[in-house]
């Protein structure tokens, strides 16, 4: 793992100087435990935290004088659910995400399968665990958190979204930034050769929109909030 067990933090570089990191994994829950015993956020180490883990992220800000702004990228959720079973299949046996039986199947079978993660946006900002249901209330909590909290990018409007992000939180005065949305932009294009063209009227299109009826809502509220903050103002430097 590129996460170690070091009790202090430091940034790590990447080769040739193309990125860099803290050892702290905050995408798992083990993770944040121990980004909020070393002091992540006092440390001032890291300009991002990224973690699927919303509602326990703000932990790392509690009682400190430091304050954090949620920012994503939204995707229609049946394109997410395509790329990750595309992603699924292509695992090999060693890796610990790899799914006994998946790789054999079709999109068709894999939409109809327990493999799908349904939902997995609302659950996150409502703080909805499984096995729990979603319900109407929690996409309306959901829809709330996002209006509020979150600086929204869209994947469809990448570029645009990218630079929203720069501009609002300052990157945009430090360093190259263009160089690095035209580093993304050409990795995210290369990934597309993999994907799988669904069409909206396909069975599995609407299968896995079916599975993921509160995520939909959702993307459709993003897409409208984006509309919105078309004119939002940089964040204060604090």
């Amino acid at each position: 793992s590129i996460f170690d067990d070091k009790q202090l933090l430091e940034v790590i570089t990447y080769p040739d100087n193309i990125a860099h990191y803290v050892n702290v994994d905050t995408t798992t829950l083990v993770g944040l435990k121990k980004a909020d015993r070393l002091g992540l956020v006092e440390s001032g180490l890291a300009d991002v935290i990224a973690t699927p883990h919303v509602s326990l992220v703000t932990n790392l800000f509690i009682n400190k004088m430091k304050t954090g702004r949620l920012f994503a990228m939204f995707r229609n959720p049946v394109q997410r659910a395509v790329a990750e079973f595309i992603e699924l299949k292509d695992l090999l046996p060693e890796d610990p995400h790899f799914v006994p039986g998946l790789a054999h199947l079709q999109l068709y079978q894999y939409a109809l399968s327990t493999f799908v993660r349904e939902n997995i946006l609302v659950r996150s900002l409502a703080n909805i665990t499984m096995p729990h249901p979603i319900t109407e209330v929690h996409v309306e909590v959901a829809k709330k958190v996002l209006e509020h909290y979150v600086v929204v990018g869209l994947s469809e409007n990448i570029e645009e979204s990218m630079e929203r992000f720069f501009h609002y939180f300052g990157w945009a005065q430090e360093g190259d930034w263009k160089t690095c949305q035209t580093n993304f932009i050409a990795v995210r294009d290369y990934m597309k050769n993999d994907v799988i063209a669904v069409p909206v009227e396909s069975d599995e299109y609407s299968t896995l929109a079916d599975r993921n009826w509160a995520d939909m809502q959702l993307y459709e509220h993003a897409r409208h909030v984006y509309s919105k903050q078309a004119k939002l103002r940089p964040k204060l430097k604090r």
